[in-house]
């Protein structure tokens, strides 16, 4: 019997893979198949628009046409209520603890201005007690001088009383008295000036005490208000990412639910996304059924030769 030759069977059109590129798809045609002019591959359009209504195609070109958008929102009753009720009740949670974390930021910040000002009254009442120390001291100490001067006056003139009253009022006896009174305020004022440099110096250094003291408190006021305001900072950012997780994912849910009640469009097979914030980058997988030249379509109409895929083989009749 003699062998009929059949015309060769279009090609079929296959689902893209994760790559974008449809399985079996070298990028290649095989030697003895349909060859790609090089000039073809890879290239793309310039011009936006082609194949709108009204609009011949150039070459190169397909019909312009809008990339899939996942819907935003299902239809009410395409869907669980349930899920309604889900996504409230977190939401009422997490509104709960939104408002916990600025309650908890003001009365933070008011108890720390509370206690600044406690602690700056504290240091500002015991500079102050150190400053009536310090004046005190002062006027203890000048009043000292005055009374050892005044005793010794009183002490010479004493002597020069008896000396006269002895008749030695002319002799040397009233110089080296006088002398010895000298010699003896000297010493008493000079521990009076020991005593008074001793307690000035006490005081300077509980002012330089108290004042590191303040410093340090501050810090430490300082340091806790601040760990307590990240920490549940901290808290609520985390908060806030589960909340928009959970929402957009009750959210997607719905959707789901939609398209498979056939309420909602579904993406097309042969339609990649690239991007889903910029859907302009996605593109369709097509295959030209008569050579099996395989080409992506960008949404402005592009089209960009990709590989080749062999038609199927013919089969032989007996």
């Amino acid at each position: 019997m003699a062998t009929v030759k059949k015309k060769p069977m279009r090609g079929t059109v296959v689902s893209t893979g994760a790559a974008g590129r449809s399985p079996g798809i070298t990028g290649k045609p095989p030697a003895s198949s349909f060859t790609v002019p090089s000039s073809a591959i890879g290239s793309f359009g310039t011009t936006a628009g082609p194949g709108a209504p009204g609009v011949p195609l150039k070459p190169g070109y397909a019909p312009v046409w809008s990339p899939y958008q996942t819907p935003n929102e299902a239809p009410f009753g395409s869907y669980d209520p349930q899920l309604d009720t889900q996504g409230q009740s977190e939401a009422i949670n997490y509104q709960a603890g939104a408002n916990a974390f600025d309650t908890f930021n003001t009365r933070n910040l008011e108890d720390y201005n509370r206690a600044l000002g406690l602690e700056s009254q504290a240091n500002r009442n015991a500079l102050t007690d150190l400053q009536t120390r310090s004046d005190r001291t002062n006027q203890d100490y000048n009043q000292a001088l005055w009374d050892t001067g005044l005793k010794y006056v009183r002490q010479g003139q004493a002597q020069t009383q008896a000396a006269n009253a002895a008749g030695v009022g002319s002799g040397g006896a009233l110089v080296a008295a006088a002398a010895a009174r000298e010699a003896n305020k000297g010493m008493e004022n000079a521990a009076q000036k020991t005593a008074f440099d001793r307690a000035i110096w006490d005081i300077g250094m509980a002012g330089q005490n108290e004042n590191t003291r303040h410093a340090q408190a501050l810090s430490d006021l300082f340091t806790g208000f601040d760990r307590g305001r990240a920490d549940r900072a901290t808290q609520q950012g985390t908060a806030d990412w589960l909340h928009g997780i959970y929402q957009l994912g009750l959210g997607n849910e719905k959707v789901y639910a939609a398209q498979q009640a056939g309420m909602l469009p579904t993406p097309p097979s042969n339609e990649v996304v690239v991007d889903p914030s910029n859907p302009n980058k996605n593109y369709k997988v097509q295959i030209n059924t008569h050579n099996g030249i395989v080409y992506h379509v960008r949404p402005n109409g592009q089209k960009i030769i990709v590989g080749h895929q062999t038609p199927t083989a013919p089969k032989k009749v007996k």
